[in-house]
Parts: C-alpha cells; structure tokens; sequence
C-alpha cells in the first residue's frame, strides 16, 4: 500500500511535459521505504526548472546526501529542508535566483558545507534556521551580503551534553533578527547592520556590532544577559517594545531603557509567557 504511493509520484513526475515546474512539496514520513531513491526524483525537478521546492525527509534511515545539481540550480527561489537530509558541499553552492532558504533540523557534513551552501546565495533575502545539537556544526556563521531577514532558532534540550559554540551574524544589510537561543552559546553580530526590527531571547549577552540604537520594535527576553544592552543603549528611533522579564529586579533596568527612549509610543510587558514556549510563528508576526 506505501509502496503504490512512491510509484504513484513516480510515474506523475515522468509524465509532467511543462517545461516549468513552478511549485513542488514533498513531505515524506517514517512509512516512507528507506530503500527509495529519493534523490531521483530531486533531479528529476531540477531538471524541470523547479522554482520553489520544499522537501521534508523523516524516515527511520539515516540522513541523506541530495544530488550536488541541488546546490547549482538556477531557477530555485525558495528552498526548504527539512530533517534527515545531510547537507554536503564539496564546492561552492550558486543558487543565482534564491530569495528564500529554510533549513530546518538538517544535518550539515561540516561547517564548511555550510558556509559553501551561504556563500552561492547571492540574491538572498530571508533566512530561516532551525538547528539541532546533533548538527556538525559547532560555530554556526551566517555571512550573505543581500540577507534582509534572519529567524535563527536552537532550543538546547537541557538533558544532552553538547560542544559549546556561537552564532556569528555578517550580514551588514541586515534589518530584521529574530534570534531565539537557551543554549548559552555566544552571539556576535559583524559589520554593524542598522537593524529596524528585532526579536531577542538568549541566554547569554548578545556582543559585537549590534546596532539595537537603529531599532524600531524591540522583542526582548530580559534576563541577566540581555539587560546589559537595555541599559548601555541610546534607542533613539524606538517606538515599540515588547518586554518578557525573568525572575530577577528588572525595574530598573526596565526604567532606564525607558529613558533612553524618546519616541517610545508603546511598551508591553509580558509576564505570563515564559521562554519554553514562545514560538517562531508568533515572533515572526510580531515582526512583520
């Protein structure tokens, strides 16, 4: 019965005649036969001119290595990966037209596969990222020059041991951040981006070149990490902030922030959400 599924999309895709392949999604579960050649039908959209493709792989096997033309398709726009995919470059990606890139849960060969697969997205715009401890990577870098947005999520499951590691942000025309991190890692931004609007939940304090002066919207998770830049900053073009305090004297950190912010029109304070479970979806309206 499973198996009649994979030929049914099999035979579908060998039949399409459109010289374009617009949109494809495939989500295939833990029934799916880990003996398929999933990277076949990979190809086969490529070939077809595939403008947005999403591809979600859960099965009980072991990660996988897509085909390298992936990494060198010229019509992609959007491109989204999800679970037991293994992303392996040996040479530098270039995805010419790609606009958008989720990669959610996957596993990367090294960092280098990493910065190989960046380094090709010259046009791209928004970034989304959903890591897990088990990913290969230590020192996760995001350097695209054209990057506009950027959703990076790592939830540390407290009962793992993992390699301590950072979040490096080189992004200069970078204006909205959400960063949503309980690990404790470091978190450095370069190239001092002017950012309109953020989203902040870190454990640890967020260093380098982040211009939070630039901000708009501020969404901050106010802890002993976080407070120090709420009370060293001049937010002069302020004008909503969202605040969620822990469990420490954050009056006075809250007060002074409130001073050095003229044009603040709103503040909220929220205490009832707590860190756990504070979802992506939600902080990306937030943003937008």
């Amino acid at each position: 019965e499973c198996k009649s599924v994979w030929q049914f999309f099999d035979k579908s895709l060998k039949i399409h005649k459109a010289p374009v392949l617009k949109s494809i999604s495939v989500h295939l579960g833990r029934r799916c036969p880990v003996d398929e050649d999933v990277g076949k039908w990979i190809t086969n959209v490529i070939d077809r001119k595939v403008c947005e493709l999403f591809f979600k792989l859960n099965w009980s096997s072991k990660p996988i290595k897509l085909p390298d033309s992936l990494y060198t398709c010229h019509t992609l726009v959007h491109l989204s990966l999800s679970r037991k995919i293994l992303v392996e470059l040996v040479s530098q990606s270039y995805l010419p037209s790609l606009t958008r890139l989720d990669l959610k849960c996957v596993f990367f060969k090294d960092e280098d596969s990493l910065v190989r697969l960046l380094s090709g997205c010259h046009n791209l715009k928004d970034l989304y990222v959903k890591r897990h401890i088990e990913d290969n990577v230590k020192n996760f870098k995001v350097k695209v020059s054209s990057l506009k947005f950027l959703v990076y999520k790592y939830e540390k499951n407290h009962n793992i041991e993992y390699i301590r590691g950072s979040l490096i942000i080189d992004s200069y025309a970078l204006n909205k951040v959400i960063v949503y991190d309980n690990s404790g890692d470091s978190c450095t931004i370069e190239n001092t981006p002017r950012l309109d609007k953020a989203s902040i939940f870190v454990m640890c304090y967020p260093g380098g070149k982040f211009m939070f002066s630039s901000l708009i919207f501020f969404d901050v998770h106010l802890n002993i990490a976080t407070v120090k830049c709420c009370t060293t900053i001049n937010f002069s073009q302020l004008v909503e902030c969202r605040i969620q305090p822990r469990n420490f004297d954050w009056l006075e950190p809250l007060m002074v922030l409130v001073q050095n912010s003229p044009k603040l029109k709103l503040l909220l304070i929220d205490q009832v959400r707590t860190l756990s479970i504070i979802s992506i979806k939600r902080m990306q309206i937030l943003v937008d």
